[in-house]
């Protein structure tokens, strides 16, 4: 495992990963360019590359965090990198996963606030706690299934701000 700024990966890593994943990175990432096209070239030919973000910060966190989440978004230059927040695009993402030679393999948009906030109070010691969670992750997906379809990608991301993107390297 290597953690630290994934901007700052070595050439040696280059290649080595069958799995190259980050959660809840993404939109903490200042040279959001430069991480995602290392996040591919970690990965080996036919890898995966596997980013999950949520965009909490944007849409359900309090006030002065969605300023300058806001602020970070279009001007982030006024921020270091060790405390950047900002909402990631989904469709530069994807451009950018696809710039750096991966191809997008799916797209899922989760966690309904209301029901992220429901499985807060869940007993995860008991089978009947297990249970419950369970069936909000599968309520989660239904709905999902059956209305994100019709949404713009504001509307998808407000509603569902847990975005999983997943990626192959091709070359």
């Amino acid at each position: 495992m290597i953690q630290g700024f994934g901007e700052k990966l070595r050439s040696e890593t280059n290649g080595s990963f069958d799995l190259v994943l980050s959660l809840s990175v993404l939109e903490h990432v200042k040279r959001l360019r430069s991480f995602l096209k290392l996040s591919v070239e970690a990965a080996k030919v036919g890898g995966l590359i596997v980013h999950r973000y949520d965009l909490g910060h944007a849409y359900h966190s309090s006030p002065p965090e969605r300023l300058k989440t806001w602020i970070a978004t279009y001007l982030p230059q006024l921020f270091p990198a060790s405390s950047f927040t900002f909402k990631p695009n989904l469709k530069v993402i994807r451009e950018e996963l696809k710039n750096a030679g991966a191809e997008v393999i799916s797209v899922e948009c989760s966690q309904m606030n209301s029901l992220k906030k429901a499985m807060n109070h869940i007993d995860w010691k008991s089978a009947e706690g297990l249970q419950t969670a369970l069936e909000i992750l599968k309520i989660d997906k239904t709905i999902a299934a059956h209305i994100l379809p019709s949404m713009s990608d504001i509307a998808i991301e407000s509603l569902f701000p847990t975005v999983t993107i997943v990626a192959k390297r091709l070359e």
